[in-house]
Parts: C-alpha cells; structure tokens; sequence
C-alpha cells in the first residue's frame, strides 16, 4: 500500500511506453468491440491518471456478461451508462492524501467532515478495493428511495445478479474519468455506497461540483431526488 508522506504523482504523457502485464480474462481488444472507448478507462490510461504501475491486471468478466452491458447501453429506453474501468487499490483517504497535495481537476470538496470524524480509527474511509477492472453503472437508479427500497429493488434483479458499487469505486472512477474526458460525472446528483459510518448512516459520493467531489453520509430512512446509486458487476473469476 502507497506510503502517504511526502507524495509524489508523477503524470506519465505517454502511456504507450508503460509496460501492462498480461491479464485473465478477455483481452482490452475483445471489449473494445463491445464498449466504445470512451466507455472504457484502460490500465495504461489508468497509469497516465495516476503515476502508478499496475500490480494486477484482470478482466474478470466472462465476455457474455460484457456484452449484456453493452447491450443495455444501446436500450432505445432507458439505456444504461455500464463502463469498464481499471481501478487502483486505493481507499478514500489514501485518494484524498493523493489528491489534495497539489491536484487540479481531481480533488474533493473541502468540506472535511468526513475524514475528520473518521479519523481516530480504522474505518470506510480506509477501506481498499482491489486493483482489478470494474463493470460499473454510472446512470444512477433507483433515485428518490430510502436505502432500504433501494435493496429490495437489487434483490429482485436476480440476472445477472448485481450489487450497490463501494463508494471507493465511484470514486476512482469518476476522477479518472475527468482526468481523461475534462467532464464531470454525478455533477448534480450522489451515489449511495454500501459503507456503514459510525453513526449508523451509509456513505454518499457526490455531487461533483466545481469545488470538488463531495462525500457525505444519509440516514437510511431518508429520501432524495437528487440521491442514486450505482451498479457495479461482482467479479465472476
């Protein structure tokens, strides 16, 4: 795991020379026939954000599963936003450690609260996710419902089965995905995680406005217009 003191990113500008060892899985050519590019955040894409050699790389997604995801994306009603990005193992704290020593684009919004109340123990906010890719679902449903509704109706999308993407997750990739695009996701709406907080609330990643990406938490019960969430495949190998 990444040392915090005194952090350097290095921002390579030519990802083609960056050395990607091989993975499982499909190929990035086998996906790049089922998502358009601009859909996708490659591993040397990925090592052009961050300034970091991937340790992994693994698509681990049969590519059945991969095509079901394009095919939603192509739905004449209500298509899907399901995009593969290659994630780094980083926690939200470790992002925000990263980000805030110096960042343009990529930052959070200064309202601390949450890194500060979480700071005397481990909690979310140092969870890790594994470096890896990631099918994930950036059109946010099930808008305006408490956190309980919001599980019943992931229970009964049974096929494929899907879950409530972690807040590190987003995260990452709606920064990659300014970094590389110069846009905005969740501008004007959150993503509701599965973290617990420690007071009993589950953690919310947006909106993304001009300060920054805001975290914050909501009480279970609690509804919002302006509150979704975010699909994500579980991994299948």
């Amino acid at each position: 795991m990444l040392g915090m003191e005194g952090v350097f990113v290095k921002i390579f500008s030519n990802s083609n020379s960056v050395h990607i060892p091989r993975w499982r899985g499909p190929l990035i050519s086998d996906v790049l026939q089922e998502f358009d590019s601009r859909w996708m955040v490659t591993p040397a894409q990925a090592v052009e954000v961050w300034g970091f050699h991937p340790r992994r790389v693994q698509i681990p997604y049969t590519m059945k599963t991969i095509q079901w995801c394009a095919a939603q994306n192509r739905l004449a009603i209500e298509p899907q936003e399901w995009r593969l990005f290659y994630l780094f193992d980083f926690s939200l704290r470790e992002m925000y450690e990263l980000l805030n020593s110096g960042s343009s684009q990529m930052r959070f919004d200064p309202d601390l609260k949450w890194l500060a109340r979480e700071r005397r123990q481990r909690t979310w906010a140092d969870e890790s996710i594994e470096a890896r890719c990631y099918l994930t679902n950036l059109s946010g449903n099930h808008e305006n419902m408490s956190w309980f509704d919001q599980e019943h109706e992931l229970r009964a999308h049974a096929r494929p089965r899907i879950v409530r993407a972690p807040s590190a997750v987003i995260t990452q990739a709606v920064f990659d995905f300014n970094f590389l695009h110069d846009k905005r996701l969740l501008i004007d709406w959150s993503h509701w995680g599965p973290e617990e907080s420690s007071e009993g609330h589950r953690v919310c990643v947006g909106p993304f406005g001009e300060q920054g990406l805001a975290i914050s938490t909501a009480v279970l019960s609690s509804k919002d217009p302006r509150r979704a969430l975010c699909y994500m495949m579980p991994p299948e190998f």
